[in-house]
């Protein structure tokens, strides 16, 4: 060991005197490990490390699946949720929750805040203890209980209250009715919306089986297997579909690990990104292979001397394997630097659409990761250096050989093979999900969002929900008093932004054959106002729109969108028509036919969309003011929500953003994909680029007295120049065919990710190749016009 860290000392010192080599060389690892160490901590917090709960191998989530509504598989309704918690002898407990928003507090501290009604079994489900007073008590969670009870999470209780234990007990109003606070709980880490407050689940009980809201966890008894579980729970299902076939025909019971359906359908985004910071990793180990075996040639004579004076293999090989140490330490402390940057800016990038996002930082974990990949580029990469030179020292002793063409290292040329066969792989990935990208963000959304600025109006449901004439009395008035602000054009009310997310429901349609709400067809339904279309910009193709006659004693009414009138009466006018949402059974007649709206973050074709007015609204949800302004949209939104909070201070005003802020919201998960994956691609070709002028520069010092044969004799210098621009060319061009063969493998994981573009994109395979090679020719060109200036009377005296 001391041989050892006299071996570092002197590795260290000689990076010293070798600056230009230690700067490159260390960069190119930190860039590596650093990129590579971001990416296993977004991976670890979601993939690789379990759920914060008591042994989470045994928690389960339970859904219904149709096989043409949703091929991913939904929620669960209610009362389904009941039968399948008292019929099943699989699970120890099964609880359900319900992710909704709610406004807390009075007219004075009116605050939107996330929630979740849960269930009082979900508890045991995950083992949540709480920090203060208690959980919910059995008969709180039963109709007919003392339900209005709520618990709070640990940061609301620290913001609101400070923290302060005597809040437990404490009356808090959510939603307009006062609930009695009994307890607070961990900041929970599972898909609860962050939820600030929770309720017993029976306070959003809806006695029906086809609102299919509600999450489910379970957690399986001891010696009961998934399998086992499946089946029982899919003999359960089967059983629902025949005793309710309207409701629950055509749906059957899933079961799936919980770790698992969280991260959903982000896995094969993760692992493509994974992948891709793993070939950028290997060609900086490459990179640094490069380097040492031209750092171990340069260093020849010195070995061959250690050599002469009795040093053996094994004392040469330790000495060098030391020197890499010395490099893998800086560059691994490089690497944390570059880590602890990309953490920051993933999370800012990211935002929530991670699970446990927010868990990414340079924790233990991730310094042991760089340590080990630090440590793996050491002895992967540094034990070829090493014995090849310290096998060439021994070959040689104090001899000098004259460098010819057929000294050059073949092991240089395989690592520069491989770094471009990687880099055209990267190149390839990234012109696929940038083109998917471009084509989203160019998608028209079926919208004009120029000049548009929304916010969100959270009303108490326990005042607003209930009391129809109310609600509508005081949307009309928000219209109104919006409406009259200076710079305000137009002013209008949507339940669901368009573009973003929507609430789908079955539906029946007039000449149509009628069938069970499982089997009928699906549309997104939104509720607007009178205007709302004028003021998005969508287009109005046949009838009209809403109008303010539109109100709740009157005929109802609805407008669809191009699709569901192509799909339900293709070749016939869709006005007059009649359409009956299962929601409600009432007939609407459909008065008007819009654009198409869609949203930018799915790739699937537009879906069907039924548009009612707010005021004969059957589910009222929530509401979103939308103005169109006459000048800077953003310049208004102090004043809207200050109109509406004078209207009601008990009305929580929030989310006030332009609707080009929400479209292009919409796109950061595609965004973040393709930005991520191009700079590790840029990256890439910058490393490759600087291995390939590495072997030509060192292919050009080992063959100098060929060179000055080669100019003695009559070759001229232009001659010289295409000698080793064509050397490097062929070099690059076989990596290239190897990463196209390896590029057309890799595309296979992108799959769903792409959009508008093809996985096997002739265009992007051949820009991948063009940049690749145009960025080898600058890098071979300089090395050989310096082989072309050689003075051939130096270069002889030299050899």
């Amino acid at each position: 060991m001391r041989s050892f860290f006299f071996d570092l000392r002197y590795g260290l010192r000689g990076l010293t005197r070798a600056p230009g080599f230690a700067a490159v060389a260390a960069a190119t690892l930190a860039l590596g490990i650093g990129a590579t160490v971001a990416i296993f901590g977004v991976a670890d917090a979601a993939l690789l490390r379990p759920l914060p709960y008591p042994a989470p191998e045994r928690l389960l989530r339970v859904g219904q699946l149709h096989p043409i509504k949703n091929a991913d598989g939904v929620g669960c309704s209610y009362m389904d949720y009941r039968d399948l918690r008292d019929r099943n002898r699989s699970f120890e407990n099964l609880g359900g929750m319900l992710l909704s928003s709610t406004v807390i507090g009075g007219s004075e501290s009116a605050e939107e805040v996330n929630a979740a009604y849960v269930s009082v079994e979900l508890f045991a489900v995950l083992g949540i203890e709480p920090i203060a007073g208690r959980l919910f008590r059995p008969e709180e969670d039963r109709e007919g209980g003392p339900s209005h009870v709520a618990l709070l999470s640990k940061s609301l209780w620290t913001s609101r209250y400070g923290a302060d234990p005597s809040a437990v007990g404490r009356k808090i109003l959510i939603d307009g009715v006062p609930y009695e606070i009994v307890g607070v709980v961990p900041d929970d880490e599972m898909e609860l919306e962050n939820a600030g407050v929770l309720a017993p689940l029976v306070n959003q009980a809806f006695p029906s089986r086809s609102g299919r809201a509600l999450d489910l966890a379970g957690r399986l008894r001891p010696g009961v297997t998934i399998a086992q579980a499946r089946d029982e729970m899919a003999a359960i299902g089967n059983a629902l579909a025949r005793e309710y076939p309207e409701e629950d025909g055509g749906f059957s019971v899933v079961v799936a690990p919980l770790h698992e359906s969280l991260l959903g359908s982000r896995r094969p985004a993760l692992l493509v990104l994974a992948g891709a910071v793993g070939l950028l990793l290997l060609i900086a180990c490459a990179n640094t292979a490069n380097l040492l075996l031209a750092r171990g040639a340069s260093r020849r004579r010195e070995l061959s001397v250690r050599a002469a004076l009795g040093a053996g293999r094994g004392r040469l090989v330790r000495q060098l394997l030391a020197e890499a140490a010395a490099l893998g330490l800086v560059g691994g402390a490089g690497g944390l630097a570059v880590a602890s940057g990309l953490f920051s800016a993933i999370r800012a990038m990211v935002g929530g659409t991670v699970p446990r996002i927010a868990d990414t930082h340079l924790d233990g974990r991730a310094m042991a990761f760089a340590g080990a990949a630090s440590a793996a580029t050491v002895l992967l990469f540094g034990s070829l250096p090493a014995f090849a030179a310290a096998g060439r020292a021994i070959a040689a002793g104090l001899a000098s050989a004259r460098g010819s063409g057929g000294d050059r290292s073949r092991a240089l040329d395989a690592l520069v093979l491989v770094q471009t066969a990687l880099c055209v792989v990267l190149l390839v990935v990234a012109g696929l999900l940038a083109g998917s990208y471009a084509r989203l963000s160019a998608t028209n959304p079926g919208l004009r969002p120029e000049g548009v600025l929304t916010a969100r109006l959270a009303l108490p449901r326990g005042l607003y929900q209930k009391d129809a004439a109310r609600r509508t009395a005081f949307l009309e008035r928000v219209v109104g008093r919006i409406g009259q602000l200076p710079g305000v054009h137009a002013a209008g009310l949507t339940g669901w932004l368009p573009a973003r997310q929507s609430m789908t429901m079955s539906y029946t349609a007039e000449g149509r054959p009628r069938l069970s709400r499982a089997q009928s067809p699906q549309t997104e339904l939104r509720e607007v106002s009178s205007g709302t279309f004028a003021v998005l910009g969508i287009p109005i193709l046949a009838g009209r729109g809403i109008s303010d006659g539109d109100r709740a004693d009157s005929a109802p009414v609805a407008v669809v969108n191009r699709r569901l009138a192509d799909a339900m009466w293709p070749g016939k006018s869709a006005v007059g028509m009649h359409v009956s949402l299962f929601a409600d059974g009432v007939e609407r007649e459909v008065v008007g036919v819009v654009g198409d709206v869609r949203r930018l973050d799915r790739a699937a074709a537009t879906p069907a969309q039924m548009y009612v007015p707010i005021s004969q609204d059957p589910l009222f949800i929530g509401v979103f003011a939308v103005v169109r302004a006459e000048g800077e949209p953003r310049a208004l939104g102090a004043s809207v929500a200050r109109a509406i909070r004078e209207l009601d201070p008990g009305v929580a005003v929030s989310d006030v953003r332009t609707m080009g802020e929400i479209l292009s919201g919409s796109l950061s998960e595609p965004r973040f994909r393709a930005t991520l994956v191009a700079l590790f691609a840029a990256a890439a070709l910058l490393l490759a680029s600087i291995g390939l002028y590495g072997v030509i520069a060192y292919t050009v010092t080992r063959r100098r007295y060929e060179i000055g044969v080669r100019i003695a004799m009559g070759a001229t210098p232009s001659e010289i120049l295409r000698l080793f621009v064509r050397g490097g060319m062929r070099l690059a061009a076989a990596g290239a065919a190897a990463g196209i063969l390896g590029a057309i493998a890799a595309t296979r994981m992108l799959g769903g990710l792409l959009y508008g573009v093809r996985p096997l994109d002739p265009p992007t395979f051949i820009g991948a190749v063009v940049v690749l090679l145009g960025v080898a020719f600058a890098a071979t060109v300089a090395p050989a016009r310096r082989a072309a200036a050689t003075d051939p009377i130096q270069a002889l005296r030299a050899s």
